[in-house]
C-alpha cells in the first residue's frame, strides 16, 4: 500500500487523517489559503517591527526636547503633570487621601 522510501506511514495516517475527502479543486484552495496566510502573516510582522521603530524614534526625539527640563534621576519628585492615584470605596471614587 505504502511505498517504503517515500514517507512513514505516521506521516501517511496524518495526512490521510488531515485531507481525507477533499477533491483536488478543495485541495487547492486549502494550499492557496495557506500560502495567502503566510503572506499576510508576514506583512503583519513587517508593519508591527515598523510601529515599534516608529514609536522608539518618538520617544527618544520627546525624551530629547525634555532633557533641558528633566528633573535629576536621583530626586524622587514628582513632574505637576503626573496624575495622583483615585482610591475607590464601593465603585466610587473617594477624593480623600
Amino acid at each position: 500500500m505504502l511505498d517504503i522510501g517515500s514517507c512513514s506511514q505516521a506521516a501517511f495516517y496524518k495526512w490521510r487523517q488531515r485531507y481525507a475527502g477533499m477533491q483536488a479543486s478543495e485541495l487547492k484552495k486549502l494550499k492557496e489559503l495557506e500560502e495567502k496566510n503566510t503572506r499576510l502573516k508576514k506583512m503583519y510582522a513587517e508593519v508591527a517591527l515598523d510601529l515599534k521603530i516608529a514609536k522608539e524614534i518618538i520617544e527618544k526625539k520627546l525624551m530629547e526636547q525634555d532633557a533641558p527640563f528633566a528633573l535629576p534621576k536621583e530626586t524622587n519628585c514628582r513632574r505637576s503633570s503626573q496624575r495622583k492615584p483615585v482610591r475607590y470605596q464601593q465603585g466610587v471614587p473617594c477624593l480623600k487621601a
